[in-house]
């Protein structure tokens, strides 16, 4: 039984908001991935930027977008994917940029504008962040020599790359800007409505926590120390061109992982992921050495695409790997129950409101097409479990 008079106010509407945004991301991300829509994550973030303005106009509380990030990501956690650290990170960096930019611009329509825009603008950095961390900076002068190919083959002498840059990195802001703003508007529309929808969410506190559901999967501590140091050690090993060292650990780091984290493929299976280690490698084959020799192949070349993509791989799995040991029971016991006790609790209440939740919203299209009044069922349902809670 969950004991929800336990739970402060504070942690109590966070976790609210945790567990509607993690219904969010079920619903809306799986309706986005399943269409195959490009750039479904910056969509994603972009609505995920919408649900959480609507959400600071009923409650403004200092710290509540925060703490709703981090019980999203550690909601997010239990997720079967094979990837959930970037999930994870983005989750919380977009919590933690909107809690601290609101703080600093205030509690306005222009402040929750520039909150946003930079909330939307961290899923480009992080795809860049994650695309040098998974191929090396080698694809930072990969991706020089493609321009410089380009450009040529174009004859176009004059067009400075900082101005692409600009224009990408405009389009994201603008698109965090429209979702705060549509954001705004429908939390304060909300508020001055006199309409309130009757949804109100039976929530089954007595069920099981998410992490403490049984599972067959076994961990060990000693596996994710393990783990990182194969990690570091592989890539350490390319970096050197200690190619007979690297093929070995390499190789055998990943037959251990496909053994014990049979999700760790999950990734590989994609096509666009090969598509781009094929892509890497023959751009690099064929204009790596261009600029210097005027050859359409490098040997160089060809080595420098082989790396990048071995160190592709070994993120991948390593991140995976890592990504299940962290759901080692000792772990969560050290995170949750040590000095957490709200966190812990708060948690426990958003796994217990998540299928209610899940089970209230609309079918994914009504999102964008009546996105207001399905907001307003979100804010009315999240203020009646306050309103409950407080009655008993």
């Amino acid at each position: 039984m969950i004991q929800v008079e336990k739970i402060n106010s504070l942690w109590l509407k966070a976790g609210i908001i945790g567990s509607s945004w993690a219904a969010f991301e079920i619903i809306v991300g799986s309706f986005l991935h399943n269409l195959q829509i490009p750039f479904a994550g910056t969509m994603l973030s972009a609505a995920s930027v919408f649900l959480l303005i609507s959400f600071a106009q009923l409650w403004n509380e200092r710290g509540v977008i925060l703490r709703a990030g981090i019980i999203c990501a550690l909601m997010k956690s239990i997720s079967p994917s094979a990837v959930i650290i970037g999930p994870m990170v983005g989750i919380f960096m977009e919590a933690l940029l909107l809690e601290f930019l609101i703080l600093i611009m205030g509690r306005h329509m222009i402040g929750y504008i520039i909150a946003g825009s930079i909330a939307v603008l961290w899923s480009l950095i992080q795809k860049i962040l994650f695309l040098l961390l998974m191929y090396g900076l080698d694809l930072v002068e990969l991706a020089k020599s493609l321009y410089q190919y380009l450009i040529k083959i174009s004859g176009i002498d004059s067009f400075s790359s900082m101005y692409f840059i600009a224009g990408i990195v405009l389009l994201y802001l603008v698109l965090g800007a429209i979702a705060a703003y549509a954001g705004y508007v429908s939390g304060k529309r909300y508020l001055n409505s006199k309409e309130k929808y009757q949804y109100i969410l039976k929530v089954n506190l007595s069920q099981r926590n998410a992490f403490q559901s049984n599972t067959a999967q076994q961990f060990s501590v000693l596996l994710l120390f393990l783990v990182i140091g194969a990690i570091v050690a592989s890539l350490y090993f390319v970096n050197k061109q200690m190619y007979w060292a690297a093929g070995g650990l390499g190789i055998s780091f990943i037959v251990f992982c496909i053994y014990r984290y049979k999700n760790s493929t999950k990734y590989l299976r994609k096509p666009k992921i090969w598509i781009q280690f094929i892509l890497i490698t023959t751009i690099a084959a064929m204009i790596w050495g261009w600029a210097s020799t005027g050859s359409y192949f490098s040997k160089e070349g060809l080595i420098v695409g082989l790396e990048m993509n071995y160190r592709a791989i070994i993120i991948i799995f390593g991140f995976a790997a890592v990504g299940v040991e962290l759901r080692n029971p000792v772990v969560k016991a050290i995170l949750f129950r040590r000095g957490f006790k709200q966190l812990h609790q708060t948690l426990s209440f958003s796994f217990a409101a998540l299928p209610a939740i899940i089970e209230s919203l609309p079918k994914p299209a009504l999102f964008f097409k009546q996105r207001n009044r399905v907001m307003a069922q979100i804010l009315n349902q999240s203020q009646h479990i306050i309103q409950s809670i407080d009655n008993e």
